[in-house]
């Protein structure tokens, strides 16, 4: 990054002493200060060469513009992995989500919160207020149930669980074999790409002869 596309015009919180780097507890990710402040985003002219961006991808850097900074905020210095935040959410008693999967919201002692009308958990018969106590015959835990779903993208029989409402207990069929799926974007056929109108190029970038 060239002296020109650093940040400039700081504002009023330039005045105020904030450390370049915190952790919000002791083993918590570290995080770096991005100042308010003004920047230039995008390609140079020739830096597509230099940088042998594929051809697929030339233009959606242009037009170089100018992005501005508001207020300053910390940012996590390194990235948090799908696995990194698996293991937060079992230590710290945060909701096990399974909505983008089988359809269910649980908390981690297996308590439903909500559940996804005409997912997999909603024909199961599984309803906010109910628990989970255990999956296929086994006490249930994140990781138990985890595993079930995992094995059951190798299997046809479903997943059973035992639960308990308003203490009468049953026994579910959860029939859902497609594993542990997270939210993603797909086109919709027929409907206008409004994402790709955003990425195109605003100028024709210019070629160095």
């Amino acid at each position: 990054m060239s002296a020109s596309d650093s940040l400039s015009k700081p504002g009023p919180w330039a005045a105020r002493s904030q450390p370049q780097t915190i952790r919000d507890c002791p083993d918590c990710p570290e995080l770096v200060l991005v100042p308010a402040g003004s920047f230039r985003m995008g390609a140079t002219i020739g830096e597509e060469d230099t940088e042998n961006v594929p051809f697929e991808f030339r233009g959606w850097a242009y037009p170089r513009h100018t992005l501005h900074l508001a207020a300053p905020f910390y940012l996590g210095l390194h990235h948090v992995t799908r696995g990194e935040f698996s293991a937060f959410v079992k230590s710290s008693g945060h909701d096990i989500t399974g909505w983008y999967a089988y359809g269910v919201s649980l908390s981690a002692e297996g308590v439903v919160h909500d559940v996804r009308e005409n997912s997999a958990a909603w024909r199961a018969g599984l309803a906010p207020g109910m628990r989970i106590l255990a999956v296929n015959n086994q006490q249930f835990s994140a990781d138990v149930l985890e595993y079930a779903v995992k094995r059951a993208q190798h299997s046809t029989a479903p997943i059973s669980l035992i639960v308990t409402q308003t203490g009468w207990y049953q026994t579910l069929s959860l029939d859902y074999h497609e594993g542990i799926r997270y939210p993603h974007l797909e086109r919709i056929t027929g409907v206008p790409d409004m994402l790709a109108a955003i990425a195109a190029p605003r100028a024709t970038p210019q070629v160095n002869r």
